[in-house]
C-alpha cells in the first residue's frame, strides 16, 4: 500500500479525513516538492522583466507565451546542466553553486542577445545589467509582499 505524502493527517479526532482533503494535500505536496514546477515559478519574475527592459529593442515582437516557452527551454537546459555537474557537489558545494549560477547567467545572456540583438557591446551589457536589476527588484518586491503578509498575520 503506498504511503501518504508528508503532512497528510490520517484522522482528526474520531472521524476520517475526507478524500478531497487528502487529494488536495497530495497535489499540493507534489507541486511544492517538484523541482520543475518550483523552477518555473521561480523564473516568472525574470520573465516579466523582459518586456519591461527590452521594450525599445523589439520586445513587442514576441508575446508572453513565446517568452514562457523560452523560459521552459532555459529551465530544462539549466536542470540538465545541474544533473551533469552534480558529481562536482560531492567535491565542493560552493564550486557547484558557482558553476550553476554562471551557466544560468550565460544561457540567459546568450538568449537575450539572440532574441534582441543590440549591436554595440556596451549597450548590450547595459541592457542585460538593467534586466538583472529589474529582475532582482521584482523578486525583492515579491519577498517584501510575503514578509508584509506574514507580519500582518502575526499581529
Amino acid at each position: 500500500m503506498p504511503s501518504e505524502p508528508a503532512g497528510v493527517v490520517e484522522e482528526i479526532g474520531t472521524g476520517q479525513v475526507g478524500l478531497v482533503y487528502k487529494l488536495t494535500l497530495a497535489v499540493t505536496d507534489f507541486i511544492m516538492n517538484n523541482m520543475v514546477i518550483r523552477n518555473l515559478t521561480i523564473y516568472i519574475p525574470a520573465l516579466v522583466a523582459i518586456p519591461i527592459v527590452y521594450r525599445k529593442v523589439g520586445a513587442r515582437k514576441y508575446n508572453l507565451a513565446e517568452y514562457f516557452a523560452a523560459m521552459i527551454y532555459m529551465t530544462s537546459s539549466i536542470l540538465l546542466f545541474d544533473i551533469i555537474i552534480s558529481p562536482v557537489s560531492f567535491i565542493s558545494e560552493s564550486c557547484y553553486s558557482g558553476l550553476e549560477i554562471g551557466y544560468s547567467i550565460l544561457i540567459c545572456s546568450i538568449s537575450m542577445y539572440k532574441a534582441f540583438p543590440v549591436g554595440n557591446l556596451k549597450k548590450r551589457m547595459g541592457y542585460f545589467t538593467l534586466y538583472l536589476i529589474v529582475s532582482i527588484a521584482l523578486y525583492l518586491l515579491i519577498i517584501l509582499g510575503f514578509l508584509t503578509l506574514s507580519f500582518s498575520s502575526v499581529s
